[in-house]
């Protein structure tokens, strides 16, 4: 199983762009987890408008440590739940429709 761990702090209709091009994905056979840098906006709020679309994971950091202790905490996490891949996509970034399918067609072949 794919992991693919989002960094978030504020931004949120970046995060909803990022979040909504993972919806559009061929390949479905991935986990989202969308860690907080404890943002002042309610990103909860958008990861939740995606619960009945993707597979997704919410957490929420104590204290703003940067986007790498973010994906440090994702990265935890993906280890925790026994995922054989993971991959990172930032907060502001898009993904074409076939992106994960090639990556995981890629790394298998």
């Amino acid at each position: 199983m794919l992991g693919i761990v989002i960094p978030a702090y504020k931004r949120k209709d970046c995060l909803r762009q990022a979040l909504q091009s993972l919806c559009y994905q061929t390949y479905k056979k991935f986990f989202v987890i969308v860690v907080d840098d404890h943002s002042p906006e309610p990103l909860k709020d958008v990861v939740e408008e995606f619960d009945n679309r993707l597979h997704i994971i919410y957490r929420y950091a104590e204290e703003n440590g940067g986007p790498g202790v973010a994906r440090q905490i994702g990265l935890n996490l993906c280890y925790e739940k026994n995922f054989d891949l993971v991959m990172f996509l930032d907060s502001d970034d898009m993904l074409y429709p076939h992106a994960v399918a090639r990556l995981t067609y890629e790394i298998n072949h």
